[in-house]
């Protein structure tokens, strides 16, 4: 199969942009329906130290206090998004003692049912076997503990919500 190179002149656009190093859960600098796109993949939960800020969406010494911070993350991404626009969120579930928290489910909700985006669709990425298997064995052990299992993620979701509203280019905007 050859590629076919394109003949599209893009037009000269000027193009800028600004690095913010700062807090998602409040972009004070971004003005709202601002932005045009917004992906992201938060920090998994109380389960990992990501960081010894106590502002860290991962600092967090329970699910729901989790879910919490989440929610005000994605209320702010509301916020600045444009209407029409699209929000990505790359999420999975974690584990703490034995017990799974479905966080994708919890996200849905969040931000469906509570903060009035549009579900579009939802992609299953199963991770490459390399770094899948990296650190997690996903087998049943026959040995000292019959039945046991220990869980093998892998697979993240990828879930797309648009922002209501009608899509409208921005200015200069290809």
């Amino acid at each position: 199969c050859q590629r076919k190179q394109s003949n599209y002149k893009f037009p000269d656009v000027p193009l800028s942009y600004k690095l913010i190093i700062g807090d998602s859960i409040v972009m004070k600098e971004i003005p709202s329906d601002s932005i045009g796109c917004v992906v992201t993949s938060p920090p998994y939960s109380y389960t990992k130290n990501y960081s010894d800020s106590e502002k860290c969406i991962g600092k967090c010494s329970t699910y729901e206090e989790y879910l919490i911070k989440l929610e005000t993350c994605f209320k702010e991404v509301y916020r600045v998004l444009m209407p029409g626009r699209v929000f990505a969120l790359n999420i999975s579930s974690t584990i703490l003692n034995g017990v799974t928290s479905w966080i994708p489910n919890d996200c849905y909700i969040i931000c469906v049912k509570n903060i009035g985006f549009l579900m579009l669709e939802y992609v299953i990425w199963q991770k490459p076997p390399n770094l899948s298997q990296m650190h997690r064995g996903g087998q049943i052990i026959q040995n000292n503990y019959p039945g046991y299992y220990y869980p093998n993620r892998v697979y993240e979701v990828i879930m797309f919500f648009k922002k209501p509203g009608k899509f409208l280019r921005a200015k200069g905007e290809i």
